[in-house]
């Protein structure tokens, strides 16, 4: 059996910088993804037009549209499951909910895991526990029993939960359209229809999940820092550096191309003062 290189494995630029976003910063981690997404496919279209098969060039273009677009939305459910991790693996606050959460009882024994926090990502085991995440009810149902909060609002659920249907077409029915796609599309595709995703669709559908991950994040930010200064904080920035830092990096949103911040003395005296 052969399998495919790792990326510590593969020539070229390895991109570190993306890796530790999805650990540190899971909102960052999106948007850079998403963006190297958008601009993949395009890429290579220039490329496929040198030749004189105009045809052939736009169904290779729009293959490489449709796999962007899996992957895009594949690196939006593991920025959710990332962000939860996060939050447990930096925080020992929502235990007590965590070992409560009902999906979790008959799945893994979350104290087990939880006494191990500090020699393995407990926040991953518990995360993968939970199976996919690939509709925004389970999302929210996860954050909620586990740091009560919900990430996406109503007005982004119908949007992102049809983006993830067309993910399902694509990914599972080779692009055709079936009759329950098309029931849960609210009839917006007829059965029987097969899609064509290009750049433009490529570009909405980044716009709709940037709007509703960096909402979702700052949400989840929010509410676990206001828990953090209430619940844990000893107002001292010297012995609550650790803790904060790792919490507030989890809230931070930064460009494809930019690093992550530092996390000041200055930081933690601005969150305490906007949250008190």
């Amino acid at each position: 059996m052969k399998y495919p290189r790792t990326a510590s494995e593969a020539a070229g630029r390895m991109d570190l910088r993306n890796r530790e976003k999805l650990e540190r910063s899971p909102g960052s981690y999106f948007r850079g993804r998403a963006r190297e997404l958008v601009l993949a496919a395009p890429y290579f279209r220039d490329r496929l037009r040198t030749n004189s098969y105009g045809g052939t060039a736009t169904a290779h273009f729009h293959n490489l549209c449709a796999a962007s677009y899996v992957a895009m939305l594949s690196a939006f459910e593991v920025m959710w499951k990332a962000l939860f991790a996060g939050v447990v693996n930096a925080t020992d606050l929502y235990d007590e909910n965590i070992v409560d959460h009902s999906r979790l009882r008959d799945v893994v024994t979350t104290e087990g895991v939880l006494a191990h926090r500090d020699e393995a990502s407990a926040g991953g085991v518990i995360a993968g526990s939970l199976g996919t995440w690939q509709r925004s009810d389970t999302v929210n149902e996860n954050f909620k029993a586990a740091f009560k909060v919900e990430p996406i609002a109503k007005s982004e659920a119908s949007s992102t939960d049809q983006l993830w249907q067309i993910r399902h077409v694509v990914a599972h029915g080779s692009g055709v359209i079936g009759a329950l796609d098309s029931y849960r599309l609210k009839g917006a595709i007829a059965s029987g229809e097969a899609l064509v995703i290009d750049r433009d669709y490529l570009e909405f559908a980044e716009g709709q999940l940037k709007r509703a991950a960096d909402n979702g994040v700052a949400r989840v930010a929010a509410k676990i820092l206001k828990d953090f200064f209430s619940q844990r904080s000893t107002g001292s920035w010297a012995e609550d550096a650790e803790e904060f830092s790792s919490l507030f990096l989890l809230g931070v949103l930064v460009g494809p191309r930019q690093e992550l911040p530092d996390v000041s003395e200055d930081d933690y005296d601005n969150s305490r003062a906007d949250l008190a």
